[in-house]
Order: structure tokens, then sequence, then C-alpha cells
């Protein structure tokens, strides 16, 4: 035994813990933030007054330190993604966020395959998780309440993004379509001279 009284064939597994815990307070840290600063509106009128980037680059600095699951890989990538659309997207850089957007795209897709597949495996290590599981499923489905579990919070933040990346490309739409009657017009001014 060491000096705190913990036998030293358990400190690997504490270690591993630990990593697990910061890792999770990371992916909550990055889902919040997700959350928090999504554009939003209608395309030609987007708003950009929640698009904080700054506590998004907070949590991704950490990043390098406290990935090291498929989770947080994907977690770190999509919201690195989502930092340099929602930045070229508030800078009006819409050639940026073109090239960006696919990008977005596969990786929300990802993120979604990554927690299928954990939530598929932890379903299945034990009837105590699938008997937790069915509780949770259930509460959340009686309750409506999407903030009362971390597993529901990554869908939440999963749709929103989603959300958010389909109004991105509403006001790509919008943008072609206004430069193009732009085009048209200059032409159009052109003729009649």
């Amino acid at each position: 035994m060491d000096i705190i009284g913990i036998p030293p064939s358990a400190a690997g597994e504490i270690e591993i813990l630990t990593e697990e815990v910061k890792e999770r307070q990371f992916c909550t840290a990055i889902e919040k933030e997700l959350l928090l600063g999504r554009i939003f509106g209608a395309a030609g009128a987007l708003n950009f007054s929640g698009a904080r980037k700054s506590g998004l680059k907070d949590a991704l600095s950490r990043a390098h330190a406290l990935v090291a699951s498929p989770r947080g890989t994907a977690m770190q990538s999509l919201a690195q993604c989502l930092l340099d659309i929602r930045t070229s997207a508030s800078l009006s850089e819409w050639n940026v966020v073109t090239d960006i957007l696919p990008v977005a795209r596969v990786r929300v897709f990802n993120f979604n395959a990554v927690m299928e597949n954990r939530n598929t495996h932890s379903k299945h290590s034990s009837k105590e998780s699938i008997v937790h599981n069915a509780k949770l499923t259930i509460t959340t489905v009686t309750e409506n309440d999407t903030s009362s579990s971390s597993s529901n919070s990554g869908s939440v933040a999963l749709h929103e993004v989603s959300l958010e990346l389909d109004v991105l490309q509403s006001q790509l739409e919008y943008v072609n379509n206004t430069n193009t009657l732009k085009v048209a017009l200059n032409r159009y001014v052109k003729l009649k001279k």
C-alpha cells in the first residue's frame, strides 16, 4: 500500500478513470459551447449575436491533453470544424463556408456514428447498463427533458449543429442567388445604356 492507502495495483485503474473524467468534462464543455455559440436565423437575416467563438477556442486549446477516445477525437474534430465555419460565416467569407460545410456535415455524421457505436457497446456490456439505458430513455421520453443526461445532451448538441449547418446552407444559396441577380441586373443596366 502507498501513503494514502491505495494499493499500487489499483493506481492504473484510478489513472484511467481520472483520464475518462477529464475527457468527459472536455466533451461536456464542447457540447455546451456548440449549443451556446450557434448561428441562427433565416437566410439573408442571420443572427450572429450568439456566435461565441472564445469559449470553443478555450475548450479546444485544452483538447490535446484530454482527448484519448474515439468520442473525444470526434468531438474535437467537429468542434474545430464548427469554430472555423462560425468564424468564416461571421466574417461573411461565404467561399470558405462553402468549402467547410461539406466537411462539417461529414464530421457530424462521424460523431453520430461514434456515439451510436459507443451506445451499442455500452448497451450490450452488461445487464445493468441495459436496464439503466431503458430507464433513462423512459425518463427522457416521459419528461421530455433533454438536459437530464449527458448522453442526451450530445444528441441535442448534434441536432442543433445539424440545424445550424442547414441554416448556413440556406444562407449560401441566398448569397449565390443574390450574386446571380446582381450580375443579371448589371448586364441589363449595361444593355439599356
